[in-house]
């Protein structure tokens, strides 16, 4: 996982709890994709 995008992604939306929670989905997909991806390729 990459932990570095993951915290610029919540900083960056950190003003607004919404997107701050569709931010925080949004990051723990890419994150899922990126390690599935690295695994199986």
């Amino acid at each position: 996982m990459r932990v570095d995008s993951v915290r610029r992604l919540l900083a960056s939306a950190a003003d607004e709890p919404q997107d701050l929670e569709d931010t925080a989905w949004a990051a723990t997909r890419a994150a899922m994709e990126s390690e599935l991806a690295e695994r199986f390729s």
